[in-house]
């Protein structure tokens, strides 16, 4: 386990290039980034981050996944209760919804599910086109 209190954090275009352009501000993890994050989960025998989810994601379960290596595995998980993953995984206001029960968020230092929910739904080789975003890293080529 990562007992780190410091979060992973996540690389981003430089302010003076990303004026410029209309692509993603945050590159998202690298694998190494997202198993040294999913190492952070304490995997709580009664995750309040799971009540903290307007959809009820099964974060430690797809956390469990990622840990394993296996990112067909979290996105089934996640995707289970979220139609929207990889959008979510984007733009969901997490400091104020699952961060915000996370028992390490107690003492201000939670864990960043969305991060590696976005790096599994990336990974993911057969998750299904729902929305105009997915045609950058989708492999359907709508």
């Amino acid at each position: 386990m990562n007992n780190s209190l410091t979060m992973t954090p996540m690389a981003e275009q430089d302010p003076l290039v990303r004026n410029k352009n209309f692509n993603e501000v945050t590159f998202g993890y690298t694998e190494e980034q997202a198993l040294l994050e999913a190492d952070r989960c304490l995997e709580c025998k009664n995750p309040q981050c799971v009540t903290g989810c307007p959809v009820e994601v099964r974060i430690p379960e797809f956390i469990r996944k990622i840990k394993e290596h296996d990112y067909e595995g979290a996105y089934t998980v996640i995707n289970s209760t979220n139609s929207l993953p990889a959008v979510c995984g984007r733009v969901c206001p997490q400091e104020t919804q699952c961060e915000a029960k996370c028992v390490r968020g107690n003492c201000r230092y939670s864990q960043h599910s969305h991060k590696n929910q976005r790096k599994a739904c990336s990974r993911s080789r057969f998750r299904p086109c729902r929305s105009y975003m997915c045609r950058r890293s989708c492999s359907c080529r709508l």
